[in-house]
């Protein structure tokens, strides 16, 4: 929940694509984090790849314009990849006890939206449970994107380590990118 909430405040403050490059830098976190508390030893492919990932997605991004990311959108952009890193180490570690990936996204979801709700304090007041409401159904639809892409993950970090597995999920941001660049052009 602290990850999805202060991505939302990125992607609002930075926009889709300055969000998604920060984000790119979680691979590294959790491979990092897969070592120490899972005991994980990746070979070296795998923070090579993580390295060809983050280096693909930000190299894309190179900003030609006058427009720069000041060092606090920095460091409040790259906040959220802390709580995305931890997600799949402590999945890894629920599997143990709970393997079923349904059963474990309901519950994670659960807490989520348990947190998001106490966290209610952290949304400024005036957008806070407001705005145009033509917008929920692209809530939704991306809820769903989102559950998808959990329970994918789930299974995938079930059928592999970690460290493997996170470099590769986070491609997403390319494709955020692209779909971005497609679809809200004009933002």
């Amino acid at each position: 929940a602290p990850g999805r909430l202060l991505y939302y405040f990125s992607i609002r403050r930075l926009g889709v694509s300055r969000a998604a490059v920060l984000n790119s830098v979680t691979p590294f976190l959790v491979i990092l984090i897969g070592v120490v508390f899972l005991g994980e030893r990746p070979t070296w492919h795998i923070p090579v790849g993580a390295v060809f990932i983050v280096g693909g997605v930000v190299g894309i991004l190179v900003d030609r314009s006058a427009t720069r990311i000041s060092p606090s959108a920095a460091v409040f952009g790259l906040i959220p990849t802390v709580f995305f890193a931890l997600i799949p180490v402590f999945m890894r570690m629920g599997m143990r006890s709970l393997p079923d990936p349904l059963l474990g996204t309901a519950i994670s979801s659960g807490g989520a939206l348990i947190a998001l709700l106490a966290g209610g304090f952290l949304v400024p007041r005036e957008i806070r449970w407001g705005g145009d409401l033509r917008g929920i159904g692209f809530f939704l639809l991306g809820g769903l994107c989102y559950a998808s892409a959990f329970i994918t993950l789930y299974k995938a970090v079930s059928l592999g380590t970690v460290s493997f597995v996170a470099p590769l999920s986070y491609i997403s941001p390319l494709v955020s990118i692209l779909i971005a660049r497609v679809m809200i052009q004009k933002l």
